[in-house]
């Protein structure tokens, strides 16, 4: 993925979006074809080195969601800055400090799109994506905020469970221990002992090394 300068940077902020939920958002319903694909993508399975080699390749545009500005403006620029900020940044640093340092960032933005009503315009798998930034929140009040938007949210149902999860690893921790390591935090006993057991979630195993070359 390429990073264009000036006046095709909206340009590329929609290719964000239509790289991510393909040319139709609104054909990933619960059991279609399309969003077990897509849910192979972005949760791991579809074993697709070229769609994490562009995230990879767009730290430039990592960098520039950050730095915010108008061009990000509206909705669906929200969005796209959202899903580069939570997620490309997940697969561009895995398994760094640098993949977990712009949560709280993304998790600000989607709350204030939130509570401005932006995401209810979109379809339930595009809403997801409002509200995974909360999920990968280690704040509560966050963490709360996207169980009751999923659960209240008429087609995700399916990621009721997956957010709840989350929620209770932060309430029982204050935290995700899984990050400690890559954050340079020591783990306590008990995180230790989570850590080890088989209690240990697969969204908390994925920090696998990123993609090379």
């Amino acid at each position: 993925m390429t990073v264009p300068d000036g006046h095709d940077r909206l340009h590329l902020l929609q290719d964000v979006l239509t790289f991510w939920f393909g040319d139709d958002a609104a054909a990933l319903t619960a059991g279609s074809p399309a969003r077990g694909y897509r849910f192979k993508l972005w949760f791991g399975g579809a074993n697709d080195e070229r769609f994490d080699a562009l995230q990879v390749e767009a730290k430039d545009l990592i960098q520039q969601a950050a730095a915010g500005g108008p061009e990000w403006d509206g909705p669906r620029n929200t969005l796209a800055r959202i899903i580069v900020l939570d997620q490309f940044s997940r697969t561009a640093y895995r398994a760094t400090a640098q993949a977990f340092e712009r949560d709280e960032m993304a998790a600000d933005i989607s709350a204030a799109a939130i509570d401005a009503g932006s995401d209810e315009q979109f379809t339930p798998y595009e809403r997801l994506f409002f509200y995974l930034p909360l999920m990968h929140s280690e704040r509560m009040e966050y963490q709360r905020l996207c169980l009751a938007k999923v659960t209240s949210t008429p087609g995700l149902e399916d990621c009721i469970a997956f957010a709840n999860s989350h929620l209770v690893v932060v309430e029982q921790f204050g935290r995700f221990p899984h990050r400690n390591a890559a954050m340079g935090r020591t783990s306590t006993p008990e995180e230790l002992a989570w850590l080890a057991s088989d209690k240990l979630p697969g969204w908390a195993r994925s920090q696998a090394p990123p993609p090379q070359g």
